[in-house]
């Protein structure tokens, strides 16, 4: 078993480039210790958090393959591999999920699409999830928002945007489970007399953005099975609705140090391709004539 553990993340390390592997080896080691600790309290043997441990870590290296994968959809500026990402994200998190209930590795397979969570485990079972059922019905009723039908079928998720172009200031998106909402953000470009001219629209790297967000709530779903083992009515319920606040919680205790300055943002920045937005954020700071630049 522990050569299992090690041939992986030796794996691992190798395929992936200098700045890939720190969240190659925190996807990994995250998921096989979601798992193995998990699997540990509802069964308090050491031969089962290893045995869910070593599932867990190629769960969570099929998390961080899915990630890669949303990287290359911002880096070229389309959504081609955005369900190739979710399904093997998907399919990363049901490991560590199955590892944690210490059963087969492909006992089943979940996955979130829209509102609902749709599980296949021999026969096909469907959950709702009222986080992002609700947050979407919260933002259709914003007028400033308008809702993206094409976008939410080529990603998956829920995705409204901003009517009014950014000013300047606020988030350029925000995402709520599988749900999400994101502002157009033009990117420009300046000649010697400050005259502007669009050279790209960047709403596709804060999609991804968030997008890479809505993988770590599914990501960590695992933690629901601490209380719904537990708890005989937390267990009834969530056969109907999906009980996930495990990121929301690792996502809050992250934020302590300060707003937005934690693992998880730096995480969706980087799969996210966000330089592509800090470069035209710079520009919008350092201009070289303020009253040149327009909104379009």
């Amino acid at each position: 078993m522990k050569a299992r553990i090690l041939i992986l993340l030796l794996v691992v390390s190798t395929i992936c480039k200098a700045q890939n592997l720190k969240y190659a080896i925190t996807n990994t080691v995250s998921g096989g210790m979601q798992a193995g600790i998990i699997a540990f309290i509802n069964n308090p043997k050491p031969k089962c958090f290893l045995n869910a441990f070593w599932k867990g870590c190629i769960g969570g290296s099929l998390n961080y393959a899915g990630k890669r994968l949303i990287e290359q959809s911002a880096m070229n500026n389309n959504f081609n591999l955005i369900w190739p990402a979710r399904i093997v994200n998907s399919l990363g998190s049901s490991m560590v999920y199955n590892g944690s209930l210490n059963k087969g590795l492909l006992s089943s397979f979940t996955m979130n699409l829209y509102f609902l969570n749709m599980q296949f485990d021999g026969s096909f079972k469907f959950r709702i999830d009222p986080y992002t059922l609700g947050s979407a019905a919260i933002l259709s009723l914003n007028r400033n928002n308008y809702f993206e039908a094409i976008k939410s079928l080529q990603t998956g998720s829920i995705v409204f945007c901003k009517k009014k172009d950014i000013s300047g200031n606020g988030d350029l998106g925000q995402n709520f489970g599988n749900s999400m909402v994101y502002k157009i953000f033009p990117q420009y470009k300046y000649d010697f007399y400050g005259n502007s001219t669009m050279v790209n629209n960047s709403s596709i790297q804060i999609v991804c953005h968030e997008l890479i967000h809505g993988m770590q709530y599914e990501q960590f779903r695992s933690f629901d099975l601490i209380t719904t083992h537990k708890i005989k009515l937390l267990h009834n319920i969530n056969r109907y609705v999906v009980l996930s606040p495990g990121f929301g919680l690792l996502y809050l205790g992250a934020n302590l140090k300060g707003c937005y300055n934690n693992f998880f943002e730096n995480e969706a920045d980087y799969f996210g391709n966000s330089n592509l937005i800090n470069s035209a954020m710079r520009h919008i700071l350092f201009r070289p004539n303020p009253d040149s630049r327009k909104w379009n």
